[in-house]
C-alpha cells in the first residue's frame, strides 16, 4: 500500500502587519519546552521560516488531520 507524507514550510509573520519576522529559533525553543511532540518542527534556511513534516499515512483523512494539527501547533 502506498503512503503519503507532506512537508510544509511556514513563513512566520507579524499578525498586525504581515511582515516576515525572524522568530524560528524562538518558536522551536517554545515547541521543545512545551510540546508533547518536539520533533515536529525543523529550522529552515531563513530565520523567518519553519518547516514541519507529517508521518507517512495511507488514509488521506488522517493526513489532513495531521496537517491541521501541525498548523495549529505552529500558530500556538
Amino acid at each position: 500500500m502506498r503512503t503519503v507524507g507532506v512537508e510544509e514550510e511556514l513563513l512566520l509573520v507579524a499578525p498586525d502587519s504581515g511582515e516576515p519576522k525572524a522568530l524560528s529559533a524562538a518558536v522551536l525553543a517554545h515547541a521543545e519546552a512545551h510540546d508533547a511532540h518536539p520533533d515536529v518542527f525543523e529550522k529552515e534556511l531563513y530565520g523567518q521560516m519553519l518547516e514541519f513534516a507529517t508521518h507517512p499515512q495511507t488514509d488521506m483523512a488522517e493526513l489532513g488531520a495531521e496537517i491541521v494539527r501541525c498548523r495549529k501547533e505552529a500558530a500556538r
